[in-house]
């Protein structure tokens, strides 16, 4: 049988998709020849502006297939005669339990791979809204109905975990080994079959870098203020939210940079809009797709909450966390977790009085200030066991355990 690797989404943003996959996918092809990324979004949309079949990104020398499935039927034949293992980027509603169903019927192994070393969003955060009670109660519906179905075998575990949190790994491992899993062998006990802690993207690039870091100009690691995490939570008025919180924003920029005598650059969101910052931050620099480098070139690196912070901490860039009450208590509460793990200076966008801090002041709290980095890097970003990427880990996984 062909050995096939694929990556599974509902998801229509390619883009997105093959940036948070991109080194991964290189190793990927080098050791199986090709991998095929089906999006499922024509399966329930039937997009008529979508060229249905395969398609060859150039970036992979034609070996990253884009496939969208109409139906089961088209997905059931590019599965026929295949060993397939499935990078699982799909949901846990009732639309995605149908395309689970569908994995389990082909025999497909499911692999999650968390390696951007973020903070947990589970975990629970003040609710103070309706919206944000209805949205946490029907998450909670679906993932415990998930569960449900993968307990019953109705759909797919995860046959292959790889995280690179440490206290997340040693939990799952933990778990494994509970008595329950033995008893009721012929359920599905273990949500995760196979836990892996490996290295995170973020270390992976730091450790193989050729650039030497520099302090040109100050960036914001942006989180995309209509992010479906923030709305699905928070019913803002989404143009007088922009208003505000670009012009707090913007307002910060223009005194930070005549602070430090530094531009600024906005690095955005994978989600974020380009048109919509540059139509307001027309005077700064802005660039998507480029975060990793231009974190490497920052003086200072300002952000609400972000994986992308990592790179900031790997190479001990001084960092400020922008405290702000516009995106809502699940915002702001992941501000005060990545505050308090990293022990960053904070400013509050939201209060004038930061206007208050001289040049000095501000260059001796950075220069000072006793941050937890070392800590973080052990904890979120790094296996001090493990000496492989963890591409490369993950590709040796693959290629042992199941083919």
């Amino acid at each position: 049988m062909k050995k096939s690797i694929f990556i599974v989404s509902r998801d229509l943003d390619i883009q997105r998709i093959i940036y948070s996959y991109q080194d991964l996918i290189k190793k990927l092809i080098f050791k199986f020849g090709e991998v095929t990324l089906v999006s499922f979004d024509n399966f329930f949309n039937n997009r008529e502006n979508i060229i249905f079949s395969d398609k060859k990104i150039d970036n992979f020398n034609n070996k990253l297939s884009i496939f969208f499935p109409k139906n089961k039927n088209e997905f059931n034949n590019i599965c026929k005669s295949k060993k397939i293992i499935a990078i699982d980027n799909l949901g846990k509603n009732f639309k995605d339990f149908i395309l689970r169903r569908l994995i389990k019927k082909n025999n497909i192994k499911l692999a999650l791979i968390l390696n951007q070393g973020f903070i947990s969003n589970d975990e629970s955060y003040p609710i103070n809204e309706l919206s944000s009670l209805i949205f946490e109660i029907k998450k909670k519906i679906f993932v415990t109905f998930y569960r449900i179905l993968v307990l019953l075998k109705y759909i797919p575990n995860i046959h292959f975990y790889f995280d690179t949190r440490k206290d997340i790994c040693e939990n799952c491992l933990i778990k494994k080994k509970n008595f329950l899993s033995k008893l009721f062998f012929f359920l599905n006990i273990n949500y995760f079959e196979n836990i892996y802690h490996i290295n995170s993207l973020a270390y992976d690039n730091f450790i193989i870098q050729n650039n030497t870091p520099k302090e040109e100009k100050i960036v914001f690691l942006d989180n995309n203020y209509n992010h479906r995490d923030i709305t699905s939570r928070h019913k803002f008025d989404r143009l007088e939210l922009r208003r505000i919180y670009f012009s707090r924003l913007k307002f910060f920029f223009e005194w930070i940079s005549s602070l430090c005598n530094k531009n600024i650059e906005i690095c955005l969101h994978p989600t974020s809009d380009f048109d919509d910052y540059k139509s307001y931050f027309n005077h700064f620099e802005i660039s998507q797709y480029q975060t990793q480098h231009s974190i490497l070139n920052a003086y200072i690196v300002l952000f609400h909450f972000s994986g992308s912070v990592s790179d900031a901490v790997l190479n001990k860039k001084k960092i400020i966390s922008l405290k702000t009450g516009l995106l809502g208590s699940y915002v702001n509460y992941r501000i005060n977790r990545y505050t308090e793990l990293l022990k960053t200076i904070s400013i509050n966008i939201d209060d004038d009085q930061y206007l208050l801090l001289s040049p000095d002041l501000i260059k001796k709290e950075l220069n000072n200030y006793d941050n937890n980095y070392e800590s973080y890097i052990n904890n979120f970003l790094k296996n001090k066991s493990e000496y492989q990427t963890g591409a490369d880990k993950i590709v040796e996984v693959f290629n042992q355990q199941i083919f």
